[in-house]
């Protein structure tokens, strides 16, 4: 298997480029580096303009595959014309893990600003990393959004990724306190707030023990907390070497909810997000 990580030359595809050359060379497997550039259709006249900037496109691969030799066992480079956002997608079936810059630069050509790395993370064969532009600051643990799911492809990917690094993994179930309404107060109940909080005590245990099985060698933090998976999650992330979430919403209402998480995450989490499946 390989590493795909799709480049642009602003400081998030920088850093995408340098994460995803040095996990290349922490799994020994290969990196694929992709560039798209959109190139007018068949029968259209092309400025000078267009060809220099395809030209610097150019540039911008060769200079990338040169640096990610340094830290990758095997580099191969590729600058393509058509949509990034599919482009990505569609090579994602060959990859192992996929990695882009949380925001681009406009948004790879003009797109959106997030717009590719929400695509990728929503359409991808694999799982995908978003990488801010900032090294993380933590590297002596993993942290995962833990939903009640033992087959949580998060759990998983969390587990083998603090294998693979040799740290801690920290894992984080959130849950909403039920309220009660009445005209003076939306108070939590108190008489059931300690039911609920030992409940989702033991979904988190359940949750993790065939994992904690499966990696043995694994140190493992439960932290059960009331509030937003959103702020909670970005408030973990400064500590963190990666942080992982699942990539699909799940039914209960208790569960992470995708979306919000990731959209929060890749804008604000002080490490890189692992989007798993």
């Amino acid at each position: 298997m390989s590493i795909l990580v799709g480049i642009d030359d602003s400081a998030h595809g920088r850093a995408a480029l340098d994460w995803a050359s040095r996990e290349a060379g922490l799994r020994g497997v290969a990196l694929n580096i992709f560039h798209a550039f959109p190139w007018p259709l068949a029968g259209m006249a092309v400025s000078g303009r267009r060809l220099s900037l395809w030209e610097a496109a150019g540039r911008l691969v060769a200079d990338a595959e040169s640096h990610a030799r340094k830290l990758a066992p095997e580099v191969r480079a590729e600058l393509a014309s058509g949509g990034v956002p599919a482009s990505l997608v569609e090579r994602s079936a060959a990859a192992e893990l996929v990695v882009v810059g949380a925001r681009g630069h406009r948004g790879f050509h003009g797109l959106p600003a997030g717009s590719v790395a929400s695509q990728v993370a929503a359409h991808a064969s694999c799982s995908v990393v978003l990488v801010g532009p900032e090294p993380p600051h933590g590297t002596h643990e993993i942290v995962v959004g833990v939903g009640d799911d033992r087959a949580d492809p998060a759990l998983g990917a969390a587990f083998a990724e603090a294998a693979l690094r040799g740290v801690r993994l920290r894992a984080v179930h959130t849950w909403l306190p039920i309220t009660a309404l009445t005209p003076a107060t939306m108070a939590p109940l108190s008489s059931t707030v300690g039911q609920l909080e030992r409940r989702e005590e033991h979904c988190l245990i359940e949750a993790l023990a065939p994992w904690r099985a499966r990696y043995p060698q694994v140190e493992v933090e439960g932290a059960v907390i009331s509030g937003s998976p959103r702020h909670i999650l970005v408030e973990a992330s400064p500590d963190a070497a990666l942080l992982v979430v699942g990539a699909h919403e799940r039914s209960h209402l208790l569960a992470l909810v995708l979306g919000s998480v990731t959209r929060a995450a890749a804008r604000h989490a002080e490490c890189p997000l692992l989007v798993a499946r």
